[in-house]
């Protein structure tokens, strides 16, 4: 699918290079977490044990704040087509102090490897947005697109292309 406006066509490609890198290295982090968690439970299975809890938390918790993320701005950027909208912080911090402050509270009393153990599942929902955005864009037949103002990182926003052969 190609547009006739180039600046569309460098969105869509930096839109594609951003949710590749926002995938690997939270994958590689799950990839790598899991292994050595294997690895410390076999060598010491009397000074370490992991708890499968905290890791399904670590799951729900970034499932709901990834993907809730993800659905909200998608579904507010397809109502608003021709301006899109502004991708906000304030929204993100709303959402992610209360979990960094369960995560302080886990550290202090429960240890620290309980808190790594919870990053696991969490890191490991990263892969669940990309798709959602791809089932999305299917389902909408369109394409949603990150635009930046030239010389401004500060206003990012998200529109809704519908793609004109759908």
């Amino acid at each position: 699918m190609t547009s006739d406006n180039p600046e569309i066509e460098g969105d869509r490609y930096r839109y594609w290079k951003r949710i590749a890198k926002g995938c690997v290295l939270p994958l590689l982090y799950t990839i790598v977490s899991l292994l050595m968690l294997r690895n410390y439970a076999r060598e010491f299975p009397n000074y370490y044990d992991y708890k499968i809890v905290f890791i399904v938390l670590g799951v729900v918790l970034g499932l709901l704040t990834m993907t809730g993320l993800t659905l909200l701005n998608m579904f507010r950027a397809k109502g608003n087509p021709k301006k899109g909208v502004v991708l906000e912080g304030r929204t993100v911090l709303v959402i992610y102090v209360p979990i960094f402050v369960l995560i302080i509270a886990i550290a202090l009393f429960m240890g620290i490897s309980t808190v790594w153990q919870m990053s696991i599942g969490f890191f490991a929902t990263a892969i669940v947005s990309p798709i959602l955005v791809i089932l999305l864009e299917l389902a909408f037949q369109g394409q949603f697109l990150v635009v930046e103002k030239p010389g401004s990182s500060k206003e990012k926003r998200l529109i809704f292309a519908p793609n004109p052969q759908g």
